[in-house]
């Protein structure tokens, strides 16, 4: 089991998700002194009478203010059995963008629903970008159990409502407990006011919770950052060819086969070096500079592949996005498509649906709203290389990018190749899947 977890938490507004981070940073004594003084004044500044724990992940002037959660605060916690990453994310309808950067690394989501109110539509969003996100795991945190004196009844009323919604949405296995996480009931630690609750803690969840697919069991991508020429150099350097990158996914041995896309050229692996010098091997996550056998025109925005499993290199490409942008996506749009490192033009030719989050079904549309999620088919300028979404989160991910103003638009994920058939799409109810 990887030591090291990737975890975001959501959930609506006032559900108590910065306190619940707090209170797993307090409890697992992840917090230093000088930030618990800290906010122990401005708790007292404020008159509470306890530690305002939300405050140890607020950390935007206007968060501490209004008490709500703007931006994406990441912390950093361990125990005696694993490192964390943790993403707190925002409630507010408008601030749903955040949350999809969040969950977008996510091995783990931990979703928060107040007890009290049970599923509302930012938990059927959130639910849904978790699933369209393909988090491994998600677990539903049942909060302000002390409110309603730890009812069992009322936390299996609640998780029956998360389950529908979840196996509506596609979700494979949910897991759902019951907490406080003002007063630290199975947080941390297992609570005596829930005898009736056999399951683990938060945190005992998390600690056995697996980290998600092996990057490095996923067929080898390397998409090109630069090409090195160092003509300069000293003079053995001066015919050096190396092509710069990070591994995205599986690995690569010296005398591998590989291809080139988009161009579809094959050739084998002469070399691996790093700044620390040669290596026989490299994963996914390394930076290293590949030698080719042959000499090939490649550039930025290339990808090398594994020869025995290359993904498709294509023009038309159809997907999942969740639109971030105030303005709306129309047919007919221009954009920039980045996928790995390349960046290409193109245009939008259509707008299949959208995900009605009341009927968690597709419903028609001729526009994508803000915090929308539908389904497109792009035309692209020049051809990229992706894998399918459901096969690899890396590397069948994109983003939309305003042509002009160089903002982020939407965050997609590829589900499909090939020219875009409307008819087919229609009829193929399962390609809406999230």
């Amino acid at each position: 089991m990887s030591t090291l977890l990737r975890l975001a938490t959501a959930g609506s507004v006032d559900d108590g998700k910065s306190t619940l981070v707090g209170r797993l940073l307090y409890d697992s004594k992840s917090v230093l002194s000088d930030q618990l003084d800290a906010v122990e004044r401005v708790s007292a500044a404020k008159g509470l009478g306890h530690v305002d724990l939300a405050l140890l992940t607020d950390g935007l002037r206007a968060e501490r203010e209004q008490g709500i959660t703007i931006d994406v605060a990441y912390r950093y916690f361990a125990t005696a059995n694993r490192t964390f990453i943790l993403a707190d994310c925002p409630g507010h309808v408008q601030y749903t963008r955040n949350t999809v950067t969040g969950s977008s690394t996510a091995d783990v989501l931990v979703l928060l629903v107040d007890a009290r109110k049970g599923v509302l539509e930012q938990t059927r969003r959130h639910l849904a970008v978790g699933q369209l996100l393909r988090v491994p795991t998600i677990v539903v945190a049942v909060n302000k159990m002390d409110l309603v004196d730890f009812d069992q009844a009322t936390f299996t009323r609640v998780s029956s409502e998360v389950r529908a919604v979840a196996s509506e949405l596609g979700v494979a296995e949910i897991h759902t407990i019951p907490v406080s996480a003002l007063a630290g009931d199975n947080i941390v630690e297992r609570s005596a006011k829930t005898p009736w609750y056999e399951g683990p803690s938060l945190l005992e969840f998390l600690e056995a919770a697996p980290a998600g697919a092996e990057l490095t069991e996923l067929p080898f991508r390397l998409p090109v950052q630069l090409t090195i020429r160092p003509q300069d150099a000293a003079p053995e350097y001066r015919e050096y060819r190396g092509y710069a990158g990070q591994v995205a996914t599986g690995m690569v041995k010296v005398g591998d086969p590989v291809v080139v896309l988009p161009v579809g050229r094959r050739t084998t692996v002469a070399g691996i070096d790093t700044a620390d010098g040669p290596l026989a091997e490299a994963f996914a996550s390394q930076s290293v500079t590949l030698r080719l056998a042959d000499e090939i025109d490649i550039t930025r925005g290339d990808v090398i592949a594994a020869a025995s499993d290359a993904p498709e290199a294509t023009q038309d490409v159809s997907g999942l996005v969740a639109w971030l942008a105030e303005k709306p996506l129309r047919v007919g749009a221009r954009v920039l498509v980045k996928h790995g490192t390349r960046t290409v033009q193109g245009i939008v030719r259509e707008i299949s649906g959208r995900l009605d989050l009341d009927a968690l079904a597709p419903v028609p549309t001729e526009t994508l709203e803000l915090n929308d999620i539908g389904r497109v088919a792009l035309r692209l300028a020049s051809p990229i290389a992706p894998d399918d979404y459901t096969t690899s989160r890396r590397t069948g991910s994109f983003l939309l990018v305003d042509p002009q103003t160089g903002g982020t638009l939407a965050a997609g994920m590829v589900r499909g190749f090939g020219a875009f058939d409307v008819a087919a799409e229609e009829a193929a109810t399962v390609s809406w899947s999230i």
